[in-house]
């Protein structure tokens, strides 16, 4: 698996000898546009050669998970056994567990990142260098929300409680729901997270046509780098009333418990594409304004590095008044922790219009749209497997690894000539 300090080198060297084969060209004159007075010259308005340097702002829409469920779907229906700490235990009922929360509770969001656009022209010839960077996340906060879990291990199983006194004597004995029952878990408060962050880089050698009645075409053809880094997390407990005296000092009030409080688990996933990319421009200038649009295709091979952590703890088994009693641990006990790597092929194409206006002969503003596609990339959240087993806890979807994304969005920016 190609790894980043590998991939660092390889696009150094190619920027490197790149770099050294066309620093021969005159730049004395070079603008970064085409210029801003019409030329008939070769049929249409010339471009300018020489260093250029290109700075915009970000406002790209990063996509929530298309696929994923906070419990096992397979057990939603299943008979569980509920208990509120407000009742006897004897009554609480038998119903059927669901899991309320998935993909579909998140939203896409808007976030700002920068991209950054250097290289250098001399007539036909030349090469740029593109680097960009943007994350954000999305969280979900609720309460009474229900997880379905798989327990063959039947960890969940157990009963309900209450510490009582008795007649004869002020000892606390438990007071308990007859038998052993798959117990419901239900988080009085919840919150998950879906946290992305994404940056890539790439390095073309470019051929530029001559100038025609209908524009300038530029065929790039180079190695990208795209980095596809993304988590999802889950954290439920109790709900919980904090108050404070005169002197300062905090007492907490549990309002509502449920059977694992206190739990938290969360699975990551870290796409590393790259390949050789194909890039096609076209651009037209009229007086002072220019419109180009530019295409690119990666043909990407993917190394995928899936984490999962987290621990599950044994909720209100000790509290004073109330209580459940599940087969979990009295500590706890964690997700096991887990590393599985995967190779795909993950192809993408890209797609950017920008219209730029001519401030000086040195200088531009830029605005413009972009469309990123990108195949078969790891999502963590539906890779999450809520299993409970004797032999694992948590665990990771088979052929959960390949989600296509679509990341789209505007910029805004300055361009200069040297």
């Amino acid at each position: 698996m190609m790894n980043k300090k590998r991939i660092s080198r390889l696009l150094l060297t190619a920027i490197f000898f790149a770099v050294s084969g066309v620093t021969h060209g005159n730049i004395r004159d070079a603008q970064l546009f085409e210029s801003s007075i019409p030329n008939n010259y070769d049929g249409g308005v010339r471009a300018n050669d020489g260093f250029f340097f290109t700075f915009n702002f970000l406002y790209w829409q990063l996509p929530s998970p298309d696929d994923g469920v906070v419990g096992d779907p397979a057990m939603d229906g299943n008979p569980v056994y509920w208990n509120t700490l407000a009742t006897e235990p004897s009554e609480g009922t038998q119903s059927s567990i669901r899991s309320d929360w998935n993909s579909g509770s998140f939203e896409d969001v808007w976030k700002v990142g920068q991209k950054y656009t250097f290289g250098f022209m001399n007539e036909h010839w030349g090469w740029n260098c593109q680097i960009f960077t943007i994350g954000g996340s999305s969280h979900v906060n609720g309460r009474n929300v229900q997880v379905g879990f798989n327990d063959p291990g039947e960890f969940l199983h157990g009963y309900y409680g209450r510490w009582e006194t008795t007649d004869e004597e002020e000892v606390l004995v438990p007071v308990r729901t007859e038998g052993t029952e798959r117990l419901g878990v239900n988080f009085p408060v919840a919150n998950m997270y879906n946290k992305i962050e994404t940056w890539g880089i790439e390095f073309n050698m470019i051929r530029r046509s001559h100038a025609t009645s209908v524009g300038i075409f530029e065929l790039g053809v180079g190695v990208r780098y795209l980095k596809w880094d993304e988590t999802f997390g889950f954290n439920g407990g109790a709900e919980v009333e904090i108050t404070e005296d005169e002197d300062g000092n905090e007492t907490i009030t549990y309002i509502n418990r449920g059977v694992l409080d206190g739990s938290s688990w969360n699975t990551s996933s870290v796409n590393h594409l790259v390949g050789p990319q194909l890039a096609l421009r076209w651009f037209r200038t009229t007086g002072r304004f220019s419109l180009d649009v530019t295409g690119k295709f990666i043909a990407a091979y993917n190394a995928q590095e899936i984490r999962q952590g987290g621990y599950l703890s044994n909720g209100v088994e000790f509290y004073e008044e109330n209580f459940y009693h599940t087969q979990i641990p009295a500590g706890g006990m964690s997700v096991t922790s887990r590393k599985e790597t995967y190779d795909v092929f993950s192809p993408a194409v890209e797609l950017n219009v920008n219209m730029n206006f001519t401030i000086t002969r040195k200088m531009a503003f830029q605005v413009g749209w972009t469309g990123l596609f990108m195949m078969d990339v790891a999502r963590p959240m539906g890779m999450t497997d809520y299993t409970l087993s004797d032999d694992y806890i948590f665990g990771l979807k088979s052929g959960k690894n390949k989600e296509d994304i679509f990341v789209h969005g505007f910029n805004a920016g300055i361009l200069f000539n040297y």
